[in-house]
């Protein structure tokens, strides 16, 4: 609407003029059959030789660890088994590629061949399948990448073996060894789209499985993670995903896709900034696009009439209320509850907030009224205490309950708001971090007996779970102490479930220990929360000296009254310094 070329475009469509090819497909998208001239430095291809030599070595490994990614999520994932398996079946097609022998001349030829068809594009029409789409793709280095992107995601899969990481003809590698070695192909072939200026949708879907993949490998706290959503942003703005306009030659799979896309890129937006505390980089003030349908990803490729009978079992709003589709469902959430999320981001990142408390207690009206506005079937709730409870949720329910931590962590972000700015007590912070560990300690429970321990198991207890134990483990000390700067009486009056505090904790630091892998990007923090968990519960659960409590009127200790337990007295102190209660925490418990 407002871009120099959209001047242009609406005049033209005004006064039925016709603009040249190549400018029409800039703005559009509309894929020109000719190839670019693209000049190829020779450096460039002896790169591309390298990767070839990867696949032609590890084909057959590598297919294996997309399969189990596929086999342990569930095909939750928005990355379904159609991509992957079309992606393996291309790369199978390539000579070469299947055997460990071929020559380095070979690979060389062949790589130089794939970088000048990389730059060709596929004309796009209404009719265009799924299947004619991606065997056209093939010979290209995007679809290379998603190969060794779908290698990095199998390999991120907790587990305590390297079994799968072993060849008969190689030494094993370790999971780290092999994901950062995926990881680094998969950024490479996206280095070769970009510097020949390609930009089409399939780099669009590598951009997005290399922003959850250097998350996996990394950590979200890495700066290569934060960079790569800035990648993956730029696509999605680039190509108009955020404001999508009609477009007659796009067939209705790739127009879903492209929605799950989006949707998959906001989520990973609003899930980022509030992990790392920064302002987001996709703002939904400025995109205008509909839900996805909540149809599987096999449904959107079929066949019409296929298509058309899951299509007539969707409600007037898209949902689907008779088949739970995990794959869209997380999507079409994110869309509805990111406007949310972002609010309260803003809002805590924002120190010019007139009525704070006003302002809060007007964006928890929002959320509440946003997440009541969902279909009831995701409304769905397990009692933590029922015997039964984790073996009754299923992997729908689990989806569900992942949904629901994210709307609970809205109130999580608000009464912390609250509490820092205000310097003041919050029992309403402290009673959502006890709803949010429970629900994450069921999530995890349900995993371990079903023996599907999955890669979001670590990003639930990094993103939802790290926090709500700090603002337990804060609040144990604080009453273990008998002292508040504010008022001593608090720890005695206001209700408090210490013993079910105490025992969820221990789990979540047993959790801790044993979920995360050493080759996961968010080992190193989880680790330091559960030593901090493990001094917090020996300092609750040790007599230590403590001070009497006395009627008189409470006022703030000093050091020269009790010197060594001031540090832990201050509990606003703590919930101002949160992103990092593993360590503060832990220092000052080491003074007893």
């Amino acid at each position: 609407m407002t871009s120099h070329f959209a001047l242009f475009k609406e005049s033209a469509d005004n006064l039925a003029v016709s603009l040249p090819q190549d400018t029409q497909a800039t703005d559009q998208n509309v894929q020109d059959p000719v190839v670019s001239a693209v000049t190829i430095e020779i450096d460039e291809i002896r790169r591309g030789a390298r990767i070839l030599r990867l696949l032609s070595k590890d084909l057959s490994l590598f297919k294996q660890n997309a399969d189990i990614w596929l086999e342990k999520t569930g095909e939750c994932d928005f990355w379904s088994r159609p991509l992957v398996e079309f992606t393996f079946e291309s790369l199978e097609k390539i000579p070469g590629l299947q055997s460990c022998s071929v020559d380095d001349n070979s690979l060389f030829a062949l790589s130089r061949e794939i970088f000048q068809l990389s730059s060709r594009q596929v004309q796009l029409n209404p009719s265009l399948t799924f299947t004619q789409f991606m065997s056209s793709m093939s010979y290209r280095w995007e679809i290379i990448g998603l190969a060794f992107a779908s290698v990095g995601m199998g390999v991120a899969l907790p587990g305590d073996s390297d079994s799968t990481v072993q060849t008969d003809y190689r030494p094993a590698r370790s999971r780290k060894e092999l994901g950062e070695l995926a990881l680094s192909a998969t950024e490479t072939c996206l280095a070769f789209c970009n510097e020949a200026g390609v930009l089409n949708d399939v780099v669009s879907w590598l951009n997005s499985k290399r922003t959850t993949l250097t998350t996996l490998i990394y950590g979200d706290k890495d700066y290569r993670s934060w960079r790569a959503l800035g990648d993956l942003s730029t696509i999605v703005f680039s190509l108009g995903f955020n404001q999508p306009l009609p477009d007659p030659d796009t067939p209705f799979w790739l127009s879903e896709t492209r929605k799950r896309l989006m949707g998959h890129a906001f989520s990973t937006d609003k899930q980022l900034a509030t992990f790392l505390g920064r302002p987001p980089r996709i703002s939904w003030r400025f995109c205008n696009i509909s839900l996805p349908l909540d149809l599987e990803f096999k449904d959107i490729i079929a066949e019409p009439e296929v298509r058309d009978l899951a299509i007539s079992k969707l409600d007037s709003d898209g949902w689907n209320k008779i088949e739970n589709n995990k794959q869209a469902v997380w999507l079409r959430v994110s869309l509805i509850m990111g406007p949310v999320r972002e609010s309260v981001l803003e809002l805590s990142l924002n120190h010019q907030v007139e009525d704070l408390p006003a302002r809060v207690k007007e964006l928890l009206q929002q959320s509440e009224l946003t997440w009541a506005s969902l279909p009831s079937f995701l409304h769905r709730r397990h009692d933590p205490e029922a015997p039964s409870a984790a073996e009754l949720l299923t992997c729908e329910h689990s989806v569900y309950l992942q949904l629901h931590l994210d709307y609970m962590y809205n109130k999580f972000m608000l009464h912390r708001i609250l509490s820092k700015r205000l310097d003041i007590w919050s029992p309403d912070l402290v009673k959502v971090s006890q709803e949010i560990l429970e629900d994450v300690l069921l999530l995890i429970d349900t995993r371990v007996r079903s023996m599907k321990l999955t890669p979001e198991l670590s990003w639930v207890i990094s993103f939802f779970g790290l926090s709500s134990a700090g603002v337990l483990s804060i609040e144990l000390v604080r009453r273990a102490s008998h002292l508040n700067i504010d008022d001593s009486s608090v720890a005695v009056t206001t209700p408090f479930p210490r013993s079910r505090v105490i025992q969820a904790l221990s789990n979540f630091a047993s959790y801790l220990q044993t979920i995360v892998q050493p080759h996961e990007g968010n080992y190193d923090i989880c680790q330091q929360a559960r030593e901090t968990i493990g001094h917090v519960l020996d300092f609750v659960l040790t007599d230590v000296p403590k001070p009497e409590v006395s009627t008189a009127k409470p006022h703030s200790p000093t050091n020269a009254e009790f010197p060594d337990a001031i540090g832990i007295l201050d509990y606003n102190y703590y919930i101002t310094h949160l992103d990092n209660w593993q360590f503060e925490l832990q220092d000052t418990l080491q003074m007893f």
